[in-house]
């Protein structure tokens, strides 16, 4: 089995990206000629697995072109098959993953791969890493943090990183840390204008920083962005009150 284990170290998901930034850049560049990018989704679960193929699907630069439940499955769908990106599930006790991936990595030169997981708190083990698997992504996170995560890949040509963890237990693994102190700073209440001022940066950058906090979070305003932050840990009264006292 494929053992899931924390690494020495892991990279902070897409601190610096935005939604929008990486349809035309990392694994982006090399999916196919119409710039589409080519995937396959594993997962035991009918529901879930044909949901998630529907709403990547509905995506302009996304095709899923190998739906499948198991391992065998997979394989047997991506024969032949242009692939960019393998969807799977990384915590599966019925086969191996890692000799999966390994094997799909093989047959698939550039292949990308995520591997799902059932918690949050889950981390890939050394093994799942040199199979190739890129980053680990909870099943229970949102289709807004997923399609993030899938349009900032970086391109598998390029030499491996340590695969990056998405950890919803605390936004910071998500958020950059200027988002973080955005939020810690409406937190107290502090207006726009008071942000802008105190952070030194202008009112139109702080909003555009709480519309990322707001899709990344999942959330629709500011006060579920901190409501959520709040409920996860991450808000410090220490990095706002600069801007409140």
């Amino acid at each position: 089995m494929c053992p899931l284990a924390a690494l020495p170290q892991t990279l902070v998901a897409h601190p610096k990206q935005e939604l929008d930034e990486p349809r035309g850049s990392g694994l982006m560049n090399q999916s196919s000629r119409s710039g589409i990018l080519r995937i396959a989704i594993q997962d035991r679960r009918r529901l879930f697995r044909e949901g998630l193929a529907l709403i990547l699907g509905a995506e302009p630069d996304l095709s899923v072109v190998a739906p499948a439940s198991t391992a065998k499955e997979l394989v047997k769908a991506t024969v032949g098959v242009d692939l960019d990106l393998v969807l799977l599930e990384l915590d599966c006790s019925d086969w191996d993953p890692c000799r999966l991936v390994a094997a799909l990595c093989k047959r698939h030169q550039r292949l990308a791969v995520i591997g799902t997981v059932g918690g949050v708190e889950a981390r890939p083990s050394h093994r799942a890493y040199q199979a190739g698997v890129r980053t680990v992504f909870p099943r229970d996170a949102g289709m807004r943090t997923l399609l993030h995560t899938i349009r900032s890949l970086p391109d598998p040509a390029r030499p491996r990183a340590t695969p990056r963890v998405i950890d919803l237990t605390a936004p910071s693994s998500v958020l950059s840390r200027r988002e973080l102190e955005v939020l810690n700073a409406i937190s107290t209440g502090a207006t726009t204008q008071r942000v802008a001022a105190g952070m030194g940066i202008s009112p139109k950058t702080v909003e555009n920083h709480k519309q990322h906090i707001f899709t990344k979070l999942g959330v629709q305003n500011q006060a579920h962005a901190v409501a959520v932050a709040t409920r996860m840990g991450v808000l410090t009264s220490d990095a706002s009150a600069s801007l409140t006292g």
